[in-house]
C-alpha cells in the first residue's frame, strides 16, 4: 500500500474512474465506492493496480448502509484518508405536472446528488489527515438556469463546501469544488443525448470540443497535490468556457 490514500465515490465509470486512474498514477491507494459490485470489479480490473485499489459497494444515499460500510474502507486504507473525491450523483427523474411526481423527482435528485456527498464526508471526516483534500464534483448546471432540480442539488453543495472550508482550513484541510460542463463518455445523459444536442453543447464552448473525463481528472489530480495547498473554498469550472458569453 502506498503512503497516501484516497476515496472516490462513483468510482466505477466516467469521471470517477478517470479520477481514480489519475490518483493511482500519483501513487495513491484508492478506494472505489459505488452501488454496483460488478461495475466496481470491472473498474478495478481496468485500473490494473490490484495492490492499490480496493472496492466497496454501498448506496451512499442510505445513512445506515454508509455507517456500516465506512469502517471497513477506513481500515483497508490504513486508518487515515488524504483525499476524498465526492463524485456520486445522477440525472433527475422525469416528472409530470402533479405535485406528487414533482416532489418525488426533487427528493430523489437531492438525495442522489447532495446527500450522497454529505453522508460520505460526515462518515469520513474524523479520519482525515492534517493535509487532506476534500473535492466535490458539482456541475456547470449549478451556476445558471436550465439545470432544474439537478442544478439545484449540485448548488446546495457549494454553500456547504464553503462552511467546510472555514471549519477545516485551520487544521490544514482544503475543500474545493470542480464543476464540469458537458463531459462525454459518462452515463449522466443516458439515452437522452441526441446528435443535435451534442453539437449544440459543443458549439457553446469557446474551445469547440467536448470535455472528457480526463479533463476533470487532471484538475482533481492537481487539487490533490501539494502544489495546491493554498487553494481552498474555490469552485473551478471545467467547461471549455461554455458559461462565458463571447459577445
Amino acid at each position: 500500500m502506498s503512503k497516501r490514500t484516497a476515496v472516490v465515490s462513483g468510482g466505477g465509470t466516467g469521471i470517477g474512474l478517470a479520477v481514480a486512474q489519475a490518483l493511482l498514477e500519483d501513487d495513491y491507494t484508492v478506494a472505489l465506492l459505488g452501488r454496483r459490485p460488478a461495475v466496481l470489479e470491472a473498474a478495478a480490473e481496468q485500473l490494473k493496480a490490484p495492490t492499490r485499489v480496493v472496492t466497496q459497494a454501498v448506496d451512499l444515499a442510505d445513512p445506515i448502509a454508509v455507517t456500516k460500510a465506512m469502517p471497513g474502507i477506513i481500515e483497508r486504507l490504513g486508518g487515515t484518508l488524504d483525499v476524498v473525491v465526492a463524485n456520486a450523483g445522477g440525472a433527475p427523474l422525469a416528472a409530470d405536472k402533479s405535485l406528487v411526481s414533482v416532489n418525488k423527482a426533487w427528493l430523489a435528485t437531492l438525495t442522489g446528488n447532495t446527500m450522497t456527498t454529505v453522508l460520505l464526508i460526515e462518515a469520513l471526516r474524523a479520519h482525515l489527515s492534517g493535509t487532506a483534500r476534500l473535492i466535490f464534483i458539482s456541475s456547470a448546471a449549478a451556476a445558471g438556469p436550465g439545470g432544474g432540480p439537478y442544478g439545484a442539488a449540485k448548488a446546495a453543495l457549494h454553500g456547504w463546501m464553503y462552511d467546510l472550508a472555514v471549519e477545516l482550513g485551520p487544521i490544514g484541510v482544503t475543500c474545493n469544488i470542480v464543476a464540469p460542463g458537458f463531459i462525454d463518455d459518462t452515463a449522466l445523459f443516458g439515452n437522452r443525448m441526441t446528435a443535435e444536442r451534442r453539437a449544440s453543447l459543443v458549439e457553446r464552448t469557446l474551445v469547440k470540443r467536448v470535455g472528457r473525463p480526463s479533463d476533470v481528472a487532471d484538475c482533481v489530480r492537481w487539487l490533490a497535490r501539494p502544489e495546491s495547498r493554498y487553494v481552498t473554498a474555490q469552485i473551478i469550472g471545467i467547461d471549455g468556457g461554455a458559461l462565458v458569453d463571447p459577445g
